[in-house]
């Protein structure tokens, strides 16, 4: 009796789901189309697709510095799979990043470039807010703040457009421009913003007769006016002007231009495109834009700090150890008076020693648990 009950109830399920005798049909789905990344030629070759792209990649996420006063320059290719139509939808945006290379992007450049256009948000003082009532912030060292963001994305955008137009930037497959922070500038101090003139109207004075200063001679006698309506002398003061200044700070953005060929005269090349940047560009490059040499990357936190604090975790950089010296704020050694360097000691008989390996900005480094099997530190 139970083996027709259970024979029953396992056919009565075949026949629910429809398993038996019916063809189920699959569909596959089409693949997605190729994506086209910042950067890639034949994205360049059509500057309105490359400019929709750029404008949708602005939207691309970006660590913070170690600051939390900027972001960090991304070396990971934005792009879309519809250029032509681009979206953060899924099916559309996209990223690249060439496996068989270290670095995807390996040639960037920095510029410091101040805006001292006549436009009031591009002020230091225009975002500026009272946090409570004895501390004053600015939204420009809050790189989460709406404000931040709006700006950074604003001047992205703009020399974004300049450089896709511009043939020799095409030629070096032009990436993007990325801003990383905003810095205060001294830029007015004591500007006249505007003036406040008082003008006052003097009244013909009269004598201590009760006549006139002046009549006019020809004036007939009707149009004396009665003695007793004659006002005496007012004394009014002069003129005066006064002024009202204030003390304006300018902006300057801390940016990274990046391409995926080197650039032989990236200045040069500057200079091109700035006056075509709408909104931000001037007719020539003034004193107020200046480019940064690479800085490098400190081991502080990698190799001098990595082994204590995560010991279960292992790299493949390089490490360079020599012995720790005494360093001027521009990183050249002092010297004691026989003109060596100071080494620094660590007891009276053992140096200190560091990695002076420095690693460039953008370069990667691959890093592994000791033990696959143990969890990361």
């Amino acid at each position: 009796m139970n083996q027709v009950l259970g024979f029953v109830v396992v056919w009565s399920l075949v026949s629910i789901l429809g398993i038996e005798g019916v063809l189920i049909e699959t569909t596959t789905l089409p693949a997605l189309a190729p994506c086209k990344c910042l950067g890639d030629a034949d994205l360049l070759a059509v500057p309105e697709n490359a400019k929709k792209v750029l404008k949708t990649c602005l939207q691309a996420k970006s660590r913070l510095t170690a600051d939390a006063l900027g972001y960090i320059a991304e070396k990971y290719r934005c792009g879309s799979r519809t250029p032509s139509l681009p979206t953060m939808d899924p099916d559309s945006v996209c990223y690249c990043k060439n496996q068989t290379e270290q670095v995807p992007i390996e040639n960037a450049y920095l510029v410091e470039y101040t805006l001292i256009n006549e436009n009031a948000a591009h002020r230091w003082e225009f975002y500026k807010y009272q946090a409570t009532k004895r501390l004053e912030l600015n939204r420009m060292d809050e790189p989460e703040s709406p404000q931040f963001i709006n700006l950074k994305q604003r001047v992205e955008e703009m020399f974004n457009n300049a450089f896709v137009t511009q043939a020799s930037a095409v030629e070096q497959q032009f990436v993007r421009a990325a801003v990383m922070r905003f810095q205060k500038k001294i830029g007015c101090m004591g500007c006249p913003a505007t003036t406040t003139t008082t003008t006052t109207t003097t009244t013909a004075a009269s004598t201590s007769a009760g006549a006139p200063a002046a009549v006019t001679a020809a004036a007939p006698a009707e149009t004396a006016a009665p003695a007793a309506r004659k006002k005496r002398a007012a004394t009014a003061p002069p003129a005066t002007t006064i002024p009202i200044n204030y003390d304006s700070y300018y902006i300057t953005v801390f940016m990274e231009v990046q391409f995926m060929k080197p650039v032989a005269d990236f200045q040069s090349m500057f200079t091109t495109v700035l006056p075509t940047v709408e909104e931000f560009g001037t007719s020539a490059v003034p004193a107020n834009v200046t480019f940064p040499a690479p800085g490098v990357c400190k081991n502080i936190n990698l190799t001098e700090l990595l082994p204590s604090t995560m010991p279960s975790m292992t790299h493949d950089k390089q490490i360079i150890l020599v012995n720790k010296t005494k360093r001027f704020p521009n990183d050249t050694e002092i010297l004691d008076a026989n003109g060596s360097p100071q080494v620094m000691m660590f007891n009276a008989t053992t140096p200190e020693r560091e990695d002076r390996n420095f690693l460039k900005p953008g370069q990667n480094v691959n890093m592994w648990c000791k033990n696959p099997a143990q969890k990361p530190s």
